[in-house]
């Protein structure tokens, strides 16, 4: 550590000490003050009556409910959620079925279409819709998922796959339960 060199001097040693000390005071006194003695600054007067803001909308409960099932669902949600999307699954897949066996001219044209009014009837009767017009609309959708996977995945599906056979009786039977059931 180096000394340091103060003047000689006694009076300009003490000038230079009682300045430091009075230099450190203002600064303790600056930083200290508390603003408790400070009063707050007044309003300007108001020019026109000041409006009160209205009182908050009360919670809409049918909301509140929506929200609170997208964070925390409850199990009767996530069974419907369940049960549309496996539905949607079925039918996406009959209609790809449908697609291989008319290609395949294993079912004709009219069979195509009985099967895609048992599928509305189906959509309807599983709650995917509340009418037929409705069904059909969510059916046609669905439909578009289903020629998707058609033309990539079963558009090269062989004619003389022995499976067949099997899937166009099933189908038929299928489409025929579906118009004799209440």
């Amino acid at each position: 550590m180096q000394r340091l060199n103060l003047p000689e001097n006694k009076a300009l040693r003490m000038t230079i000490f009682a300045s430091a000390a009075v230099l450190l005071l203002v600064l303790i006194m600056l930083f200290s003050a508390s603003g408790e003695d400070e009063a707050p600054p007044e309003l300007p007067a108001a020019s026109h009556p000041v409006e009160q803001a209205p009182p908050p909308a009360p919670p809409n409960t049918d909301n509140s409910k929506i929200i609170l099932e997208l964070f925390n669902p409850s199990a009767e949600s996530l069974d419907a959620q369940r049960t549309t999307t496996s539905v949607q699954q079925q039918i996406e897949q009959t209609l790809t079925i449908s697609y291989v066996l008319a290609k395949c001219l294993t079912i004709s044209q009219d069979d195509y279409r009985d099967t895609y009014r048992a599928l509305v009837l189906y959509a309807q009767r599983m709650k995917l819709a509340p009418d037929e017009t409705s069904a059909d609309a969510v059916v046609r959708e669905i439909a578009q998922s289903a020629n998707a996977s058609y033309a990539l995945i079963y558009s090269r599906t062989s004619c003389a796959d022995p499976q067949l056979p099997i899937l166009t009786k099933q189908l038929l039977e299928w489409t025929t339960a579906m118009f004799n059931q209440p």
